[in-house]
């Protein structure tokens, strides 16, 4: 069984596909107000609104949100790629997971980069 095949036993969400996006809208009194909205920006449709005590903590908690699609794609290529290096091990091939430029190789280095984008995302960078 392949690792994708694997990884499918995770499932699929039924959630508002990505990318979601976070609108911020501040009003006269300086409080600020946020939406999540999917990828065509239309405050309309919105998927989720956020609330929180204070400005700096509604920001934070509108971007990680806004990240979950992401996390969750790039979680579950971390998933995949970490079985498929299970199925090395067991096979005694490691050395296809060298990190000299071989297809394995190369999608630590994918993975990573997904992993570090998404988590940027969350962060609101």
């Amino acid at each position: 069984m392949s690792a994708e095949a694997k990884a499918e036993n995770v499932g699929e969400g039924k959630w508002t596909k990505g990318p979601w996006v976070a609108l911020f809208n501040e009003r006269d009194n300086g409080i600020v107000e946020a939406i999540i909205t999917d990828s065509d920006r239309d405050p309309d449709n919105g998927i989720a609104d956020v609330y929180a005590a204070d400005n700096d903590e509604l920001i934070a908690n509108t971007h990680l949100i806004a990240a979950a699609p992401d996390l969750y794609a790039v979680c579950k290529a971390a998933l995949e790629h970490v079985i498929e290096l299970e199925d090395a091990w067991q096979r005694g091939s490691l050395h296809d997971y060298d990190g000299q430029g071989g297809t394995r190789s190369n999608r630590n280095i994918d993975v990573r980069n997904a992993l570090q984008t998404a988590l940027a995302k969350a962060l609101g960078k």
